[in-house]
């Protein structure tokens, strides 16, 4: 999880909760028996998680979520000139004859897990890392460094790399494969698109499905990838989006799966969605009927079509699958079965 606002007050052995206590109702709270209190000055309601860490061994964790939207726009800015101060510091370290290439990944993203329709973890996680690649003489070799976020320890771990490939290289054999791009091109693409306030996901949440059974993890923020070579290319995409996915459990322990994602955000569009998968929920409640073996008919809805596609994905369409037997489509592959005309894999 990313740090916490150090501009709150914090009580003594845990941390200040940072989601506003008028969330009280969507928010999980402790129940009976040895009842945490809100101790003075709290003013939030406890995000319950059990007794872990950091907060005090016999507290619930209070996990810092709420970042001012100011802050967020700084941070993604801060991400694309690290890499570009990563870039800057490895194509100053080259020596002669060496070329460089280096990929870059990161994300920021809030998420609050929930269960009974009520938050029970909430969070941050910021996470970046590098893919190095060091080529010479016809040799290249790679590694992954995970980035911390400070300037200084990450360009002292991307030396580190540099050099502990520079000592590989003379170790490999030339690589016949080896192809270059050596253009100097540019690319620069980045989405705005904002993102919901969470206290607005959090309010339609309750308003839409306070009164269900479910279980989900909805997460939010910026995803970035960069790329960058000694001969001058340099790439940088970014884009925010978010991902809401979640299950309605029925009392017999069924559950409906259900998934809202994108980058815009609409509150009508997953309200329709949520109402959709409430009106399967209802289906679940139906008396089991036992089917004889024998042909039916029978509607696949598009999630089902998508788990059997799915299935078949898993060594269906696989050329040693096929060769050795182990396809599922062996029989259609064989000429002993086919699909309905109405069915076709394009």
């Amino acid at each position: 999880m990313g740090p916490v606002d150090r501009k709150r007050r914090a009580q003594r052995y845990r941390q200040e909760p940072q989601l506003p206590r008028h969330f009280r109702a969507v928010l999980a709270q402790p129940g009976g028996g040895r009842r945490q209190q809100h101790l003075p000055g709290a003013g939030h309601a406890q995000l319950r998680q059990g007794r872990t860490k950091p907060g005090g061994a016999g507290w619930p964790r209070l996990a810092g979520l709420r970042v001012p939207p100011d802050r967020r726009i700084r941070r993604r800015r801060l991400m694309k000139h690290a890499f570009e101060t990563l870039v800057g510091d490895l194509s100053a370290a080259l020596q002669a004859g060496e070329q460089f290439t280096l990929g870059y990944s990161a994300e920021q993203s809030q998420f609050v897990r929930f269960n009974h329709a009520k938050v029970r973890q909430a969070g941050e996680v910021s996470q970046a890392s590098a893919q190095l690649r060091l080529i010479r003489d016809g040799r290249q070799a790679e590694q992954q460094v995970t980035l911390s976020g400070d300037a200084q320890l990450d360009r002292r771990r991307l030396a580190d790399a540099l050099e502990q490939l520079r000592q590989t290289l003379p170790l490999l054999a030339v690589d016949p494969y080896l192809r270059l791009d050596e253009s100097a091109w540019h690319s620069h693409r980045q989405q705005e698109q904002p993102l919901p306030e969470l206290s607005d996901v959090l309010t339609l949440l309750e308003r839409e499905a306070g009164d269900l059974d479910l279980v989900g993890i909805y997460a939010a923020g910026p995803i970035c990838r960069g790329f960058a070579s000694s001969f001058g290319a340099f790439g940088w995409h970014q884009a925010n989006s978010f991902n809401f996915d979640w299950s309605l459990f029925h009392e017999n322990g069924e559950a409906v799966k259900a998934n809202y994602a994108g980058q815009v955000w609409s509150a009508d569009d997953f309200t329709a969605r949520r109402r959709q998968a409430r009106e399967q929920l209802c289906f679940l409640g139906r008396p089991a009927v036992t089917l004889k073996p024998g042909s039916y008919r029978a509607y696949l809805a598009p999630a089902a079509v998508d788990e059997i596609a799915g299935m078949l994905c898993w060594g269906g369409f696989s050329a040693q699958a096929l060769a050795t037997g182990n396809s599922a489509l062996q029989r259609l592959y064989n000429g002993d079965a086919r699909l309905s005309p109405l069915v076709s894999f394009t």
